[in-house]
């Protein structure tokens, strides 16, 4: 009996032994520290409106007007920085040592040079509207005509397309909508100078921004009423030093897959037991060879007459085809000391989904 006293006694003191390193773990474990320190941008100036919080606790706090800033964290926490417009950074303070951090602006962000009227502004320091796409984007379609890339893709931008048939298929560009009864349509400026972009390669584009509202279009006066798209192309200035040479091949299939039911049972005819093959009026008896009429056999030249059975083709579905786009790029770019080049040729060939419809389109640059 004693033996089992000793042994419940050791259980009970051995239980209290490991609640007492627990609690002494957890209070060490939610010991804190002050740090401190200031935040500056790429340029070694003050930034404020910086948000430090913790990343282990609810704590949160704002950079002052000077960039300086305090928390309290636990001991071994990481603090996280972050501010719009810059790279979030998340860095581990040592104890009793200032933090002192430098925010790198985010890079095809808020310090991306959009294209302008009147030149190259970064979009930080903008006050207009000014939508932008990459040529990544828009080499996502391969589709035959570049304004027909731009479907849903900029903010602001409508675009309709009114026919698939190849040479005739560019979308018409509204930026806000249609403000005015007649010509509502958007000048469009590639390198200066006003022109078509029906037919650009997007293999050539450098850079494509959208300019929506009066501050950004102002420089143009009347003639940028309904908005500007400003288009600048590659050129070979600020690519690899030395000669290169880039190729691309895209190829696009296009298929009909909507298509209207029709009844294939009953022949059409002006009345029911007078089938007529030129008459669309009314429907005549059923085509299952129970009715005998006069046709005209395209193979003998002559009319004859003979039992009305349905093929039950679909006509429309038999009359289209399936589409192509096809189409090589080609460029050829080299920077040097004394200057720079870029040449580039490319070939188009579209084939449309009804018989006898194709274009080729060759661009160069």
């Amino acid at each position: 009996m004693k033996e089992q006293n000793a042994k419940g006694l050791y259980s009970v003191k051995f239980r209290m032994l490991l609640l007492c390193v627990f609690f002494s773990l957890n209070l060490w474990g939610q010991e804190t520290m002050q740090v401190s320190g200031t935040i500056r941008d790429e340029n070694r100036q003050p930034l404020s409106g910086v948000t430090v919080s913790s990343n282990k606790t609810t704590a949160v706090t704002i950079a002052d007007e000077q960039g300086e800033y305090s928390i309290a964290i636990p001991v071994g926490d990481t603090l996280l920085f972050s501010h719009v417009g810059y790279e979030p950074q998340k860095m581990k303070p040592a104890i009793n040592e200032p933090l002192d951090v430098v925010m790198i602006g985010e890079q095809g962000g808020m310090n991306e040079i959009v294209v302008v009227g009147y030149g190259k502004q970064k979009k930080v320091t903008m006050t207009g509207s000014v939508s932008t796409i990459t040529t990544k984007d828009l080499l996502q379609s391969p589709v035959s005509n570049l304004t027909n890339a731009l479907a849903g893709r900029l903010p602001g931008l409508i675009t309709t397309q009114r026919s698939g048939e190849p040479g005739v298929d560019a979308s018409a560009l509204y930026i806000r909508g249609m403000a005015t009864l007649g010509n509502a349509r958007p000048i469009v400026v590639v390198d200066g100078v006003e022109r078509s972009m029906d037919y650009i390669d997007p293999n050539d584009i450098e850079s494509f921004s959208i300019l929506k509202d009066a501050a950004s279009t102002a420089v143009f006066g009347m003639r940028g009423a309904n908005g500007v798209v400003m288009i600048t192309t590659k050129s070979g200035k600020g690519g690899q030093r030395g000669l290169g040479v880039t190729y691309n091949i895209s190829a696009l299939e296009d298929q009909a897959y909507q298509f209207f039911p029709e009844q294939m049972q009953f022949g059409q005819g002006e009345r029911i037991y007078e089938w007529q093959y030129d008459n669309t009026d009314t429907w005549g008896p059923p085509t299952d060879g129970s009715f005998s009429a006069d046709y005209w056999d395209v193979k003998a030249q002559q009319w004859k007459n003979g039992p009305q059975i349905s093929s039950h083709e679909d006509r429309v579905k038999a009359y289209l085809q399936t589409g192509s786009t096809i189409t090589n790029s080609v460029s050829v770019h080299g920077n040097y000391d004394k200057g720079s080049f870029r040449f580039s040729m490319s070939n188009m060939d579209n084939i449309g989904v009804m018989p006898n419809t194709k274009t080729n389109q060759k661009s160069f640059n």
